[in-house]
């Protein structure tokens, strides 16, 4: 039978995990505390483990697609703790990366909202008493926000979509 030191090294071997994803499938693995423990500072000892390291290189990647928020509560759920997902998206993401993407996705969400209106909600019932604007500003902003962007960084973007700078 395999120890949990050997067992953790297969899983890590295949993907990255935080202390607490190892952690999580060494006991569902049926291995004890004590040899979970034992096989967890080994491998930080070792430089297997380390919970910064795979926060940063996540935040990294997923920056590109995701606000930070959203980041955050992944890391959150991924087993880091608060103060450490704070630091990592800070020390990689910035405000002004984020504003940037948000425009970004924001100017393109409003385009295919556009193109929608044109096609399918000017010519429902519903949406006939509502002005375009008001549509299209709500339905882009319940887009952004459900991708985690804030209300105020959302507001923004949206003012300076419609000139309102």
């Amino acid at each position: 039978m395999k120890s949990a030191l050997e067992v953790a090294l297969t899983i890590l071997s295949r993907r990255a995990l935080t202390r607490s994803e190892l952690e999580n499938r060494l006991v569902i693995k049926g291995f004890s505390e004590k040899e979970i423990d034992a096989a967890i500072i080994r491998l930080s000892d070792w430089g297997y483990l380390n919970d910064k390291s795979l926060g940063l290189s996540y935040c990294t990647v997923r920056k590109k697609v995701s606000s930070r928020g959203k980041i955050k509560r992944e890391l959150i759920n991924r087993g880091l703790d608060i103060d450490l997902a704070n630091e990592v998206i800070h020390q990689v993401y910035s405000d002004l990366e984020e504003h940037e993407q948000c425009d970004k996705l924001g100017n393109k969400l409003w385009l295919e909202e556009c193109k929608r209106w044109d096609r399918i909600y000017q010519h429902k019932d519903n949406y006939q008493r509502l002005s375009r604007e008001v549509v299209l500003r709500h339905k882009v902003a319940s887009k952004l926000n459900q991708r985690g962007y804030s209300i105020d960084l959302i507001r923004k973007v949206l003012d300076k979509i419609q000139g309102k700078d």
